[in-house]
């Protein structure tokens, strides 16, 4: 799952599913939906997806429209 998301130098751009719930609107469930089907970029830390700033721009990028599926 490490391939899916490469992970730079500076590794502060990485944010918790709650954190990117907050910084998004989308609830932290929903986002790790989108983790697990590969809709949003991202990756587990232990039990826990993370993904980055970055990533949850593209998605929302993508889904102005409201149509994420």
């Amino acid at each position: 799952l490490h391939d899916a998301l490469p992970i730079s130098d500076n590794a502060s751009g990485i944010i918790s599913l709650a954190q990117a719930a907050a910084l998004s609107g989308y609830h932290q469930i929903y986002l790790g939906y989108l983790c697990r089907n590969g809709k949003l970029k991202g990756f587990k830390v232990g039990r826990n997806w993370v993904t980055t700033k970055e990533a949850l721009a593209e998605f929302q990028a993508a889904n102005k429209n409201g149509s994420s599926e």
